[in-house]
């Protein structure tokens, strides 16, 4: 499953809601990569009420926006490449240290593994993943994916104090 949670700056009431790993809708790789209940016993209606999502429509369509990021991971799916991980992170502009809570996957076959590379909407360099924790002192601690500590500021005004709520929110994340 995952988790949410809420960033705010205490200046400038800057917000971030976020989200991480898998939310309900999302919770079968049948679903998300090819469009199909992840078997017999799971009924379609019930896993995507309302008709939100098509019977044979994978729900990566609507997870990721980037086009030619869809189109090189279902072109290696029809190629015979296979879902290892995927889910809700949380990416940083190493440039202009803005956040984006993105859709994050892995497909691997016996010959290569692809990993989808996100860019900044605002300078274009490559987005990195990682996960922010709260200090005792009520800091953000960006801690990137190979374990290295980064700080964090406000990317509206630069400060540094923040609140931030686990579970802050509810709702259908997926």
């Amino acid at each position: 499953m995952g988790v949410m949670y809420v960033i705010k700056c205490a200046k400038c009431g800057y917000k971030l809601y976020v989200t991480e790993g898998v939310g309900m809708m999302a919770s079968s790789p049948n679903a998300v990569f090819y469009g199909k209940p992840s078997g017999n016993k799971q009924r379609w209606s019930v896993a995507f009420p309302d008709g939100l999502y098509e019977y044979g429509k994978p729900l990566l369509l609507d997870l990721v926006e980037s086009k030619s990021i869809k189109d090189r991971a279902f072109a290696l799916i029809k190629s015979g490449a296979e879902p290892e991980t995927y889910g809700h992170e949380l990416y940083i502009c190493p440039k202009c240290k803005r956040l984006a809570n993105l859709f994050y996957f892995k497909l691997k076959s016996p010959t290569q593994e692809y990993e989808p590379d996100y860019h900044c909407l605002h300078c274009q360099s490559s987005l990195l993943m990682v996960s922010l924790r709260e200090r005792k002192d009520g800091k953000i601690k960006l801690i990137y994916k190979d374990n290295q500590n980064g700080e964090w500021r406000c990317p509206e005004c630069g400060a540094e104090n923040f609140e931030f709520t686990e579970g802050g929110f509810a709702g259908d994340w997926d």
